[in-house]
């Protein structure tokens, strides 16, 4: 039904889509988030943070600074 259509930016067409299109991922993420249990005012239960030691981050810069001088030295 689109085709040979000439479409802009301005065109009320691109934000009709957009719309619809906003309107039933809405209806589907309300209903994946009924059915795993979600409640607004609860705590939330299976968060969890993983505490990275700083040697880690010192052990990934210093292999990203070494693959960029080997790239460096081989090109």
């Amino acid at each position: 039904m689109m085709r040979g259509e000439v479409l802009h930016v301005w065109s009320p067409t691109i934000f009709f889509k957009a719309i619809l299109l906003s309107l039933r991922w809405s209806d589907n993420l309300a209903i994946a988030m009924h059915s795993h249990g979600f409640s607004e005012n609860q705590t939330r239960t299976h968060y969890q943070t993983y505490a990275i030691p700083r040697w880690n981050w010192g052990v990934a810069v210093g292999t990203f600074l070494a693959l960029q001088v080997l790239v460096w030295y081989f090109r």
